[in-house]
């Protein structure tokens, strides 16, 4: 067992959004209010989480998470975003690119820069496809993102559909991931009648990724992108109670031939 490898497959990084504003190119640099959609909410618990935040500060910079891989012989973390992924759910296109843009560069300099160890997965906007491929080409070849993230809420089409068919393509040229995170959704993801945060992030991650697993499957177009890897993060799927399936199209072909209607 001492010989195991340990890899923290869903570290989250908190952005700190006056840092990253100053990434967004004009005239997005102007822009008022957050940058992206809020919830409401209270994810600390009225400031008691994390627990013991002389040791893993509430905003941790990448010497917080190198300190706490030492101490608990970590090897690798892959980190996600918390608020930046919801740029899923921003409804200008133009914007939602340059935030991308904007937060893959921020998280390149603040954390890849600063070890190898930390690997941040990018960010990319699922409103405009094309411009989302070209941007995870960018991630990979420039950046050395191995992977991209797309949460199941605020989409105008289900991630099965042709629309983000550049997506897959460029992915699947680029020998890279698309990972689909879960999230709250409340209305969205039968949540909308719950008055607690636990109700409602206990059904909104299996509901949002329930619908984007079955329409990926289940969609010919998906066939076409053969050696394309999605992971699904926060799953139930029998045998895979929770954490991360992967599931590639080699999967949904065989699952879609099973299909009697």
């Amino acid at each position: 067992m001492s010989q195991s490898k340990v890899i923290d497959a869903d570290g989250h990084i908190i952005e700190r959004s006056d840092e990253l504003r100053r990434y967004l190119r004009a005239p997005f640099n102007k822009r008022g209010g957050p940058l992206t959609a809020s919830e409401p909410w209270d994810r600390d618990l009225q400031e008691t989480l994390p627990a013991h935040q002389k040791i893993f500060p509430r905003a941790p910079r990448a010497e917080d998470w190198l300190r706490i891989m030492d101490e608990y012989g970590i090897e690798l973390a892959f980190l996600y975003p918390t608020s930046m992924g919801n740029v899923s759910r921003v409804r200008e296109p133009d914007y939602a690119v340059a935030l991308c843009e904007a937060y893959n560069d921020y998280v390149y300099d603040h954390y890849v820069k600063v070890s190898e160890r930390l690997k941040p997965i990018a960010i990319i906007s699922p409103q405009d496809p094309e411009r989302a491929a070209m941007e995870l080409r960018r991630a990979v070849k420039q950046l050395g993102y191995r992977a991209a993230v797309v949460r199941t809420t605020g989409l105008r089409l289900p991630l099965g559909h042709r629309f983000y068919d550049p997506i897959y393509r460029e992915a699947e040229s680029l020998d890279c991931a698309i990972a689909v995170h879960g999230t709250n959704g409340g209305d969205e993801l039968a949540s909308g009648a719950f008055e607690t945060f636990t109700e409602v992030h206990t059904v909104s991650f299996a509901v949002g990724i329930f619908v984007q697993f079955s329409n990926m499957i289940f969609q010919e177009s998906q066939s076409d992108f053969q050696n394309c890897a999605s992971l699904f993060w926060r799953s139930v799927v029998p045998g895979y109670p929770i954490g991360w399936t992967a599931w590639t199209n080699t999967g949904r072909s065989a699952a879609k031939s099973k299909r009697r209607f």
